[in-house]
């Protein structure tokens, strides 16, 4: 029994080693080490109870699972939060709206309603929103954002643009000059100045995007970086290959490899994003607040490389396991407030109304 212990201790101890390694090591030289981050709470755990059962047995192996344990205890802090909220001066609130549910044609309006209505709720000093939607027609979000909700500066550069001509009678009453023009990408809004407005082009996607702002607050230049990283672009069969693998059921091997393909190269190309935002944000000399979908969870390299030395809002005034994706996987943080030592984080806040695939998160900060 205690050679069983102590081998099951000896694989554990690789583990956590392998995956501190794993959120340092670009994924370009061992991809399948990225995986290692989407177990790290459940070893852990495991090697507590572990730890406790050694110590109990009075063998000596528990002292080394316990510097491991010690070794790696900052990455189990990402993923597990007990701070309570300060009264805030300002606050940050980003969002990943998904469009404003635009595919879902009988509900759209009624969803985009809903998150205005949140964003309202919240009123934060500074909006942060990704996959956003705007077209000149019913969809005027860009101008009601800035009309209706007193947001009198922004900061919108489109990664895509589509324009259709009225394909119908109704659209070619409705639509002016029989043109739908639409536009995609990250946006922010402000309530103070934006002083200057810049784009980091992700040269290894069409979609995803990097927007920063200049915004002084209280006197002091801020620069707010707007994310966007690459999506794994899972499809509905994988969800449902997904799925029969959590019901035991039988799956075919291609579509298994299907996955771990896109998330391959998914991970690939969001190493290359962070280190292009790591670079940008280091050659700032004033304070920096890095926020977004990052589509990637804490103990990865993503966010780690992006991260840097900057605060970790869930981190420092969170509350819970903090999951912001709530679509397959509701237990994932994937959405981040990173600000500079230079701010005091007072709250953290997700907006629990389920409007998108993503919670919106509020940071009250000063």
């Amino acid at each position: 029994m205690k050679i069983l212990l102590r081998f099951v201790a000896f694989g554990l101890l690789v583990s956590l080693l392998l995956t501190k390694l794993s959120v340092t090591l670009n994924p370009k030289f061992f991809w399948p080490l990225s995986f290692l981050g989407f177990m790290f709470p459940f070893v852990y755990v495991f090697g507590v109870l572990l730890f406790a059962w050694l110590l109990l047995s009075k063998d000596w192996t528990a002292i080394i699972l316990l510097l491991v344990l010690i070794w790696t205890w900052p990455m189990a802090k990402l993923t597990y939060a007990t701070s309570e909220p300060q009264l805030a001066k300002h606050k940050i609130m980003i969002w990943n709206v998904k469009n404003f549910g635009l595919y879902e044609r009988h509900t759209n309006m009624q969803t985009r309603q809903q998150i205005m209505a949140e964003i309202k709720l919240a009123n934060p000093d500074i909006l942060c929103l990704q996959e956003f939607y705007t077209n000149d027609q019913q969809f005027k979000n860009v101008e009601y954002i800035k009309d209706s909700l007193g947001y009198n500066y922004v900061h919108f550069n489109p990664s895509i643009s589509q324009m259709i001509k009225a394909r119908n009678k109704t659209q070619k009453l409705t639509w002016k000059n029989g043109i739908l023009n639409q536009k995609w990408g990250v946006a922010t809004f402000s309530k103070f100045p934006i002083e200057l407005a810049a784009r980091l082009d992700f040269q290894n996607s069409q979609v995803n995007d990097c927007i920063y702002s200049d915004i002084e607050i209280d006197g002091k230049l801020t620069r707010v970086f707007n994310v966007h990283y690459e999506s794994v672009h899972l499809a509905n069969q994988d969800y449902a290959t997904i799925d029969s693998l959590e019901s035991a059921q039988s799956t075919r091997w291609p579509a298994i490899r299907s996955i771990l393909r896109k998330m391959k190269y998914a991970n690939l190309r969001r190493a290359v994003q962070a280190e292009d935002v790591a670079k940008l944000v280091n050659s700032f000399d004033g304070r920096s607040i890095v926020c977004g979908d990052f589509n990637d969870i804490p103990i990865s390299y993503t966010y780690h490389h992006t991260k840097g030395n900057l605060q970790d809002a869930f981190v420092v005034r969170g509350n819970g396991y903090g999951a912001t994706y709530i679509n397959n996987f509701p237990l994932f943080r994937i959405d981040y407030v990173l600000l500079d030592e230079q701010i005091q984080v007072k709250s953290y806040q997700r907006i629990e109304e389920v409007l998108s695939d993503h919670l919106g998160v509020v940071v009250g900060f000063e």
